[in-house]
């Protein structure tokens, strides 16, 4: 939820380093509107509503090269490689 009301969803790219961490902030009700302040990665692309629309979803897979199933899934190493990759960044 917006602090103004409504929903809105997200797609994310984590720090490798912090995904566990992200994952179990998540669980604990985490407040995704301050993802980028807390240095836990960059905000792809977001908007407003319960879902994203599906075009977004399959760009959001065409651009990184990755599945719908490896997006929902949140933690294949080989979907964050190809995020990284795809950012510009190396994986250390």
């Amino acid at each position: 939820m917006m602090q103004q009301g409504g929903f809105y969803w997200c797609y994310v790219a984590i720090k490798p380093s912090l995904v566990t961490k992200f994952q179990q902030a998540v669980k604990n009700k985490y407040n995704i509107q301050n993802f980028v302040k807390d240095a836990y990665g960059e905000v792809v692309v977001s908007g407003r509503g319960k879902e994203p629309p599906v075009e977004i979803t399959k760009k959001v897979s065409e651009m990184f090269g990755v599945t719908f199933q490896q997006i929902e899934e949140g933690n294949s190493e080989v979907s964050i490689a190809k995020i990284l990759e795809a950012m510009g960044e190396t994986k250390k």
